[in-house]
């Protein structure tokens, strides 16, 4: 089911062609730009425009130009962890990269949870999962760092003494 630009879909070198507008063009993740022409007789550049102009012949390819949205990244669960995060403040669907595992004093780092703002498939995250590596996603999301306070095990030894005393479990801090 394809999309007609127009019922002229030819054009001159006296009259041009009025290229289809973006409201019709769409791809997920991507603004549509314009488009790039490349013809024989064109005189433009390589900017993206919206027309063949006249003065332009023969065969014609026009390409879309798309530029991938930028979204944003938060963080969240962070406070106290014990070195700067290097995590960018914005992403695009081409991004890929491995999320840091931070430290975080009297703590064990369990991973990361992504929420993303607006989508119903929540931007490719997985819903009950840690997330670890950022790749073909997409929408603003929230990034929380999920820790679980460290538990110590404290052992009694009475050497020989009675009574013999259980173990205990002791929470950091």
């Amino acid at each position: 089911d394809g999309y007609n630009p127009s019922t002229n879909t030819t054009y001159t070198i006296t009259t041009g062609f009025t290229l289809p507008d973006s409201s019709k063009i769409k791809k997920d993740c991507y603004e549509f730009k314009g488009w790039q022409v490349s013809a024989e007789g064109y005189k433009g550049g390589e900017e993206s425009v919206y027309a063949i102009p006249k003065g332009t012949y023969g065969d014609a390819t026009v390409t879309a130009v798309w530029d991938p949205i930028k979204y944003d990244i938060t963080l969240a669960g962070v406070d106290g962890i014990d070195e700067p995060l290097s995590i960018p403040s914005e992403y695009d669907i081409t991004d890929a990269f491995l999320l840091p595992t931070p430290t975080k004093e009297g703590y064990d780092f369990l991973g990361w949870k992504a929420v993303a703002d607006g989508y119903d498939n929540n931007g490719n995250f997985p819903q009950d999962d840690y997330v670890a590596e950022f790749k073909n996603n997409f929408g603003n999301v929230t990034l929380t760092a999920e820790f679980k306070i460290k538990e110590y095990t404290v052992s009694f030894d009475t050497n020989g003494g009675t009574p013999e005393i259980a173990s205990v479990t002791a929470k950091h801090g």
